[in-house]
């Protein structure tokens, strides 16, 4: 599931596993973001959300049921 598309971005050779949240809430008047990185592999069932800003670099690698 995808939340705030717009404030999202993914680099070049990440993948996502199944059953995946990343939202993003836009709260008084602020322009979140969460960007993650090239090469990254986030497992299965990871939520990943924010507020404000969350910087995922290159090559992270998570497990599964991640939040």
């Amino acid at each position: 599931m995808l939340k705030g598309m717009e404030c999202i971005s993914i680099g070049s050779g990440t993948i996502i596993g199944d059953c995946f949240y990343l939202t993003v809430w836009k709260k008084n008047n602020d322009d979140p973001e969460l960007k993650i990185g090239e090469n990254c592999s986030i497992g299965a069932f990871n939520h990943i959300t924010c507020t404000k800003l969350i910087l995922i670099g290159n090559n992270l690698l998570t497990g599964k049921w991640v939040t």
